[in-house]
């Protein structure tokens, strides 16, 4: 299968399933689905997030359309994960394209 619009690079978008037992939160990431991205890395100039950490590796994902995406999963891409920092975009409101800005967590 080929990939269009520049989408050739394979990612895994993922939920946090965790659970709260004993007082304790734990993390239980699944993958809700694999999907093809155009990925760009963001000038430190562009960011503009409410911490204002510009040393930290923010990459613009771009994916088909998805209206299950949230702030609060992540995206898994070359063996690492990124938090999602901002609300995915739905480019034009034309349910064609999701813009999703993460951020690589250390």
């Amino acid at each position: 299968m080929k990939a269009l619009g520049g989408m050739i690079h394979q990612i895994a978008l993922q939920s946090d399933g965790g659970s709260n037992s004993g007082g304790f939160q734990s993390e239980s990431w699944s993958t809700q689905a694999t999907v093809y991205a155009a990925v760009e890395m963001q000038d430190a100039r562009d960011i503009n997030t409410a911490d204002k950490d510009t040393g930290a590796d923010v990459v613009l994902f771009r994916i088909h359309y998805r209206s299950d995406v949230t702030i609060g999963w992540r995206v898994q891409f070359n063996s690492q994960n990124y938090e999602i920092i901002a609300p995915p975009v739905n480019v034009d409101f034309r349910n064609r394209e999701t813009l999703i800005k993460a951020r690589l967590i250390t």
